[in-house]
């Protein structure tokens, strides 16, 4: 017999050296393990992400890539007085910024030529009828110079869907959005979120606290302390909870086309419990005109300052 044979035929032999194998084999993965260093929990997400990013077609990568906001769009957002997309920063009028909104607003037409400036007034053209509001700038100037500047667009704004920013008149073709019975209509929301406004707000003021005790108050709406942006409200009736904490800025007479937005027929809340407040048909505005209110100077005598006690308003017939 061949040593070949021999071998193949030594059970002992090929049993020790499999055995032998079966231990070196098993000793493997804890030495294997043992010098690892400690993994990433957060590294299989990221690979995911990676090749995901990877296996995308060009045209989506570009499309992710474009609407990042490049170099020349944060310096127009700059140029603009704007804060960058997807914040927004309190940004009050200073006096040169506030004089030149002012000196754009044109005079009620009949006003003689040497007239002085008293105050202004706004007229909502709407579809169900016009709204006319006198607006208190001398307790208001912040507000005041906000909504006129926006309504003029004098003071560039961003459209807080797409993130464009515009110079054109904010008010325009906005609707009422938010109207309650015997309480308010609210209007200036440019965007879907419930609290979307121009890109910037504006300190809280006084104002006349006495608005609150009539109808017809004009308010700015908002979220805390210095968040006015461009959202306001218009009571129905007097609301002497809102003192101290909206700032008033103007007062309404035009009650009847008040209450005809008001009490228009609502949807039917998406919460049950809750109050119906939206518009089934929102009523738009279709235009929104400011005009310069002034008095004859007779002599060297100032025009005199806009009263601090407002009268009430007249009662619905």
């Amino acid at each position: 017999m061949t040593q070949k044979s021999s071998h193949m035929l030594n059970p002992d032999r090929r049993l020790l050296k499999l055995l032998s194998l079966s231990i070196v084999f098993a000793l493997i993965p804890g030495l294997s393990s043992s010098c690892k260093a400690p993994r990433d929990p957060d590294l299989d997400r990221r690979i995911a992400e990676a090749r995901i990013t990877k296996a995308l077609p060009k045209s989506i990568k570009k499309r992710a890539k474009d609407k990042e906001p490049t170099k020349a769009a944060k310096a127009k957002s700059e140029d603009e007085g704007l804060p960058p997309a997807g914040s927004v920063e309190l940004r009050p009028y200073g006096d040169a910024e506030r004089k030149a909104i002012l000196a754009a607003v044109p005079p009620k037409a009949g006003t003689p030529a040497d007239a002085k400036v008293l105050n202004y007034e706004a007229t909502f053209v709407t579809s169900v009828g016009d709204i006319v509001c006198a607006l208190d700038y001398a307790e208001a100037p912040q507000a005041v110079t906000n909504f006129i500047a926006l309504a003029l667009g004098k003071r560039a704004w961003r459209d807080p869907d797409t993130k464009d920013i515009a110079r054109t008149p904010f008010y325009k073709n906005l609707s009422f959005h938010r109207t309650i019975k015997d309480f308010i209509i609210q209007t200036g929301r440019p965007g879907t979120g419930a609290s979307s406004g121009p890109g910037w707000t504006i300190p809280r003021e006084s104002g006349i606290a006495e608005r609150y005790d009539a109808s017809g108050a004009m308010g700015m709406v908002d979220a805390g302390e210095d968040t006015h942006g461009s959202q306001f409200f218009i009571t129905l009736r007097g609301q002497k909870s809102l003192k101290g904490k909206y700032t008033p800025f103007g007062r309404c007479t035009s009650m009847e086309v008040l209450k005809v937005i008001a009490n228009a027929e609502k949807e039917p809340p998406a919460n049950p419990g809750k109050s119906a407040t939206k518009p089934l048909k929102p009523v738009r505005i279709d235009a929104l005109r400011i005009v310069a209110l002034s008095s004859s100077k007779q002599g060297a005598e100032e025009a005199p300052s806009p009263p601090k006690a407002i009268p009430p308003p007249p009662k619905a017939k």
